[in-house]
């Protein structure tokens, strides 16, 4: 399954790649395979007034920390390409709980399905080794409602979605239509809203080097972009000093909304947000990007998760595959198997698990844990 996020942002997956053109009619590339992986030029593209910035700098020092973001949200405001994020889920389920992090309400969806399976054959165990768990025994119909389920949960009621047939060399016309209308059917009886995320000029079948298919499924990735009610919009100037903010932090993993708000204080009166609503609103943005990770309540409002990446692998780490902890869990064993089958996770073994990645996770221990339990408090709920 693929998501893809359509506004500029850094790449939120080590598997995700980053495309962009030069204009809307060129939105997207010749191959799917060229682009930069860490774009630099239009992070906040329509953000700013050059000649307003240029009159701000005068005030700045020239080697303060202001400096350089007044010049990067300048560069940014040349670069006149547009790009989409794509991020590929990992297929183990339990990784599941974690994909919801990149399911924001501004992205749409590549759902690819495989010809070959029939619906109702239960999915092998070694394919999304759910042996145990309460996916064991499904079928790939099961696994359907659950993808449309979970975009329509977590990211939004109307999110696109493209629907990729795969192995259609081995298919008549007909099958595929069959196929297709399976779909429809089968979301239909789970519910009938979930057919809302899809669009029969939104469905394609893809067979082996069949590169006519493939052009078909970009141009579409372009009509669905540019039909996005974000696409191109406008957005105060000065939330690209605060995206820039957030790059250079990154380092810090995660910061307090206080170092946030001295920051804004030290921008020009012209640029600052005035308002602690304005803060909310940009913050929300950046989250719904998931160039961070906000959730301005009770206890976490203070806390903003700036390398998003780095947080979804400390969930990633507590929650791996059986096969991916056996070989670092051995001297864990049964506070592993235990943790396992009934999701009893112990401290000693939660700070095992986070000591031997040695990527900061300790020290910000308790943050994390109040982050992780908001999103499996959703995932339950």
């Amino acid at each position: 399954m693929n998501i893809e996020e359509t506004r500029d942002q850094k790449d939120t997956s080590s598997k995700s790649k980053t495309h962009k053109s030069g204009s809307d009619e060129e939105l997207f590339p010749k191959s799917l395979d060229t682009g930069s992986d860490s774009p630099k030029g239009n992070e906040a593209v329509g953000f700013i007034d050059n000649e307003e910035i240029h009159e701000d700098k005068q005030n700045i020092p020239k080697n303060s920390e202001m400096s350089g973001i007044f010049r990067v949200s300048k560069d940014v405001s040349d670069d006149p390409e547009k790009k989409i994020t794509m991020v590929d889920f990992a297929g183990q389920y339990s990784y599941y709980a974690s994909h919801q992090i990149f399911l924001s309400p501004r992205v749409f969806f590549i759902l690819v399905l495989n010809m070959e399976k029939k619906f109702d054959d239960k999915v092998g165990e070694e394919v999304c080794c759910q042996e145990g768990s309460v996916y064991g025994g499904w079928t790939h119909r099961d696994y359907l409602t659950f993808w449309a389920n979970s975009i329509h949960q977590y990211s939004s009621e109307e999110a696109p979605v493209i629907l990729v047939a795969t192995h259609a060399e081995n298919k008549t016309e007909q099958e595929v239509e069959e196929f297709f209308f399976d779909i429809w059917k089968t979301l239909e009886t789970e519910d009938k809203s979930l057919q809302g995320h899809l669009d029969k000029r939104r469905k394609f079948a893809v067979g082996f080097h069949d590169s006519q298919s493939i052009e078909k499924i970009k141009e579409s990735i372009v009509k669905v972009v540019q039909n996005l009610g974000h696409w191109g919009e406008k957005l105060p100037y000065s939330w690209a000093m605060f995206e820039k903010f957030f790059q250079e932090k990154k380092k810090l993993k995660i910061i307090c909304k206080e170092k946030l708000m001295a920051f804004n204080q030290a921008l020009p009166q012209n640029i600052k947000l005035e308002r602690v609503e304005d803060i909310n609103t940009m913050l929300q943005f950046f989250h719904d990007i998931r160039e961070i990770l906000h959730f301005n309540q009770k206890l976490l409002g203070g806390i903003i998760i700036i390398d998003v990446q780095w947080f979804a692998d400390a969930f990633k780490n507590v929650i791996t595959d059986k096969k991916h902890a056996e070989e670092d869990l051995y001297q864990h064993a049964s506070e592993w198997c235990k943790f396992s089958e009934n999701g009893e996770l112990g401290d000693t073994l939660l700070s095992a698990i986070w000591e031997m990645n040695n990527n900061g996770y300790m020290e910000h221990k308790e943050k994390i844990m109040l982050y992780m339990e908001k999103l499996l408090s959703r995932t339950s709920g």
